[in-house]
């Protein structure tokens, strides 16, 4: 039987727990362990009117963001599963 354990992450330091219990019982399970790391961007409403290259702009900041919160949960992943072994 395929198992699967889904963990989502959204802040580094915070989900740390979360991660290394996911860990332990897909162990346990002999599971598969998915990580989903998630990250919000509210668009500030005075964005919504504006023009499509202010919009991008805000975009590419957002992305930015998102992609720095990803790095340091893959990090802290890592950590955890060698952590583990």
């Amino acid at each position: 039987m395929l198992r699967t354990v889904n963990v989502i992450l959204t802040e580094d330091k915070r989900d740390g727990p979360a991660l290394a219990a996911a860990v332990g019982l897909a162990r346990r399970l002999d599971a598969h362990l998915d990580v989903i790391c998630l990250a919000l961007e509210l668009m500030p409403i005075y964005a919504i009117e504006a023009a499509a290259v202010a919009y991008q702009v805000d975009r590419t900041d957002a992305r930015k963001r998102t992609d720095g919160l990803c790095c340091k949960l893959l990090r802290r992943c890592a950590e955890v599963v060698e952590r583990c072994r």
